[in-house]
C-alpha cells in the first residue's frame, strides 16, 4: 500500500500510472484525456529548478474522474490507502487508535454516534489531516469526518457544510448569515435534491458538527 508522506504528489500520479496502466504513461495521459507531452512533464524533475512542476487542478480532476477508485485525500496528501476500497482492508480501516466510524447516518442515527457507544464503532480511521475530528459517520452515501463547534455564535464559518441538531430535527446543510447575527440560513448541499432554504436561530442550534472531509463509501 502506497502512504508514504516522503513521496510528494507528482510521484503519486507515477504510482497510478504504474497501477492503472502498467507504467504505461501515455496510456494514462490518453485515459485521462491530457496531451502526452503535458503529462510527461508533471513526472519528471525540472532540469533548471531541480523541482517537480505543478500539478494543475484540471488534471487531478481527470484523475479522480476516470479513476474514481482512487482516494483523493491520499492523492492530495499522502494519507491513508492509495485506493477506496482499500479503506476497509485490514491493517488500515480496523485500527484500535484513531477516530471512530460509526457505520450509521448521522440524521437518522445521531443519538447512538454522539453518546459514542462502542458497540456501534465499525472501526477505528487514522488520517492524520483529520485526526481533530471527534467521529465518522455516513451522510448521502459518503463518509464524513465531523468536529462539534461548542461556540455556536462565534466558531461557525459561513459558506461551510455543518450537521445540524435541534429540538425538531437534524440535517446536513451549508450555513451563510441570516436575517441577522442571531440567525443562520441552511442552504441544500451540491449532492442534495432538496433545494430549500430556511432560517433557524442560532439559539435552537441543540448540537452542531463542522463537516471536515466527505470520502465517497464504495
Amino acid at each position: 500500500m502506497y502512504s508514504s508522506e516522503a513521496i510528494n504528489i507528482n510521484q503519486r500520479i507515477r504510482i497510478l500510472v504504474d497501477h492503472f496502466t502498467e507504467k504505461n504513461a501515455t496510456r494514462f495521459a490518453n485515459s485521462i484525456g491530457v496531451v502526452q507531452q503535458r503529462f510527461d512533464r508533471i513526472l519528471k524533475v525540472n532540469e533548471k529548478t531541480k523541482k517537480y512542476p505543478l500539478v494543475k487542478q484540471e488534471i487531478i480532476d481527470a484523475i479522480l474522474s476516470v479513476y474514481p477508485n482512487v482516494n483523493k485525500i491520499w492523492l492530495y496528501m499522502g494519507e491513508g490507502p492509495m485506493l477506496q476500497d482499500q479503506l476497509h482492508d485490514t491493517g488500515y480501516a480496523y485500527l484500535l487508535y484513531g477516530n471512530p466510524y460509526f457505520n450509521i447516518d448521522f440524521i437518522d442515527g445521531f443519538d447512538l454516534i454522539f453518546n459514542k457507544d462502542p458497540k456501534h464503532v465499525e472501526y477505528y480511521i487514522d488520517i492524520r489531516a483529520y485526526s481533530h475530528a471527534d467521529f465518522w459517520c455516513n451522510s448521502n452515501g459518503n463518509m464524513v469526518a465531523m468536529k462539534e463547534i461548542v461556540d455556536k455564535q462565534n466558531d461557525i464559518l459561513y459558506g461551510e457544510i455543518y450537521g445540524i441538531v435541534t429540538k425538531g430535527f437534524r440535517t446536513i446543510k451549508r450555513i451563510v448569515q441570516g436575517k441577522n447575527e442571531r440567525y443562520v440560513k441552511l442552504l441544500s448541499t451540491s449532492n442534495q435534491i432538496d433545494n430549500t432554504e430556511q432560517e433557524i436561530p442560532i439559539s435552537k442550534i441543540e448540537h452542531i458538527f463542522l463537516v471536515l472531509c466527505s470520502i465517497i463509501k464504495k
